[in-house]
């Protein structure tokens, strides 16, 4: 899904794409191969002008804003997966202290976990196992951990169309926004960004709707309300 969006918008600028794959705390490290949250650089991909953007979907957070600038289209919320019959036994915050999660490092999600375990969970803390982010969806259908935490898109389109024994549980978290990055101070790219999603989204036959409804079974406008009437 997230290559369709980008070929979108690259076709309607008449450009063609290059892609370079990182993983997800690549995206944010610095010139050491280090992300260090609390600071303010740009990050490799982006300063040796091996890409002009970052067309993975991640959420804005305050700490990624220091590293690049972004600009933001979809509303989300994060999901709790869990096996289908853990579903009942899974549907609150207390209710996941002391059980395993994947998570891929510096995501949203792990962002979200540690500051549980420092606060509410701090008692019965979750017990984090790191993975890529495509196994942690599968390591739970697989019985290796409890849980996973991932966003609405995620989470619709596995348990849509992937995986046979998970389910969603319950949403967890604030509404956040997820964006596409860039580097600080490129007005021109951010402009481009905005126009692209501001087309898209009012015209029904649009790229960006038919991709919705391939991968999701909705509109890009129906997607938005569901995410809107979560709890």
């Amino acid at each position: 899904m997230l290559g369709d969006l980008v070929e979108a918008f690259a076709n309607s600028l008449d450009l063609d794409t290059e892609y370079w794959v990182s993983s997800w705390d690549g995206l944010f490290q610095n010139a050491d191969g280090v992300t260090v949250q609390d600071a303010e650089y740009t990050p490799g991909y982006l300063a040796s002008d091996k890409c002009d953007m970052v067309g993975a979907v991640m959420v804005s957070l305050d700490w990624r804003r220091k590293k690049m600038d972004m600009s933001c289209f979809l509303p989300s919320r994060m999901m709790v997966v869990t096996q289908k019959g853990r579903v009942a036994e899974l549907q609150s915050l207390e209710s996941l202290g002391g059980h395993s999660v994947s998570v891929e490092r510096s995501m949203a999600m792990h962002t979200w976990i540690e500051e549980q375990n420092a606060g509410p969970l701090a008692d019965n803390p979750i017990r984090i196992e790191f993975r890529p982010f495509e196994d942690s969806i599968p390591a739970v259908d697989r019985g290796e951990v409890d849980f996973t935490v991932v966003h609405v898109l995620d989470a619709l389109y596995h348990t849509r169309n992937l995986v046979e024994n998970s389910a969603v549980a319950f949403a967890v978290g604030p509404t956040d926004l997820a964006c596409w990055g860039y580097t600080r101070g490129d007005t021109e790219m951010g402009a481009l960004i905005d126009a692209f999603f501001e087309e898209q989204t009012a015209n029904p036959g649009s790229e960006l709707n038919a991709t919705w409804e391939s991968y999701y079974g909705l509109s890009y406008a129906d997607f938005i309300r569901l995410v809107s009437t979560l709890q």
